[in-house]
């Protein structure tokens, strides 16, 4: 049991006493103090480590994040900027003469002008022609053209004669197979009529002929008409020449392709 002192008598009192036993002075009773009270320090479960300074770490999850960005930006530069290429060192270059590849003009300057035929004979038609759609050249194909009507006074080929000439840029250079293919591609309702092949030409290196008739059936009144076909091929320059009418004229059709053969460079 807690006991205390009585302030009057100075005897050992309990302490829950309002006077005193002994002399029956009122027991004026203080209150014990509190116990001391320490300030609490609340440390982390994982304390940051300590630099050799006194100062605190980064923490490494910090140190990781900013490496991890780092090293990002590093491979992103790296990717995205353009680098030259390696080249191996050239072996000793020799100096040889320049050569400077023939280019063919355009298909409408190697085309015929009204000058080119005969008195009675004008131009009807001149224009581009499309180029085949997708063309490579890896592929065998046309990379445009040039194409060129004329005919006599009256403009008919019932009564005179009427010319074509077709100027077409192929990505190959020409063969007779590939002549016969570009004429069959371009003249298919010839090949149905029946045509009989003529002799070289000789307009150029590679050439064909041929002379065909059109069908009484085609025509009104069973009028009878005929004509001729010639091509010729100078590297990639393909060139088709056909005439139809009542008065045809070969000769007149191999002069023409010789005027225009004469303006192919290849």
């Amino acid at each position: 049991m807690a006991v205390t002192f009585c302030e009057q008598c100075g005897a050992q009192i309990p302490n829950d006493s309002k006077f005193c036993e002994f002399c029956g002075a009122i027991v004026s009773v203080t209150p014990a103090p509190p116990p001391p009270t320490y300030p609490v320090v609340l440390e982390p479960t994982n304390p940051p480590a300590r630099e050799p300074g006194g100062g605190n770490a980064i923490p490494k999850v910090a140190i990781l994040g900013v490496s991890a960005v780092v090293i990002i930006a590093i491979i992103a530069a790296v990717l995205l900027v353009p680098h030259a290429p390696t080249v191996p060192p050239s072996p000793p270059v020799t100096t040889s003469p320049a050569v400077t590849p023939n280019t063919p003009p355009s298909p409408e300057k190697m085309a015929l002008v009204a000058s080119d035929f005969p008195a009675g004979f004008s131009i009807l038609y001149a224009g581009e022609t499309a180029p085949d759609e997708n063309c490579t050249e890896k592929n065998f194909c046309t990379t445009g053209g040039y194409s060129v009507s004329a005919g006599n006074t009256s403009g008919t080929s019932a009564d005179g004669m009427l010319l074509d000439q077709t100027i077409l840029i192929y990505t190959q250079p020409a063969t007779k197979e590939r002549l016969s293919t570009v004429f069959d591609a371009s003249y298919p309702e010839l090949s149905s009529w029946g045509i009989t092949p003529l002799p070289d030409p000789q307009i150029s290196d590679m050439c064909l002929a041929w002379r065909f008739a059109v069908p009484q059936a085609a025509m009104p009144g069973n009028a009878t008409l005929g004509g001729y076909a010639l091509t010729f091929g100078k590297g990639g320059v393909y060139e088709i020449f056909v005439a139809i009418g009542t008065q045809s004229d070969y000769t007149l059709v191999k002069d023409l392709a010789g005027k225009a053969a004469a303006r192919v460079t290849t």
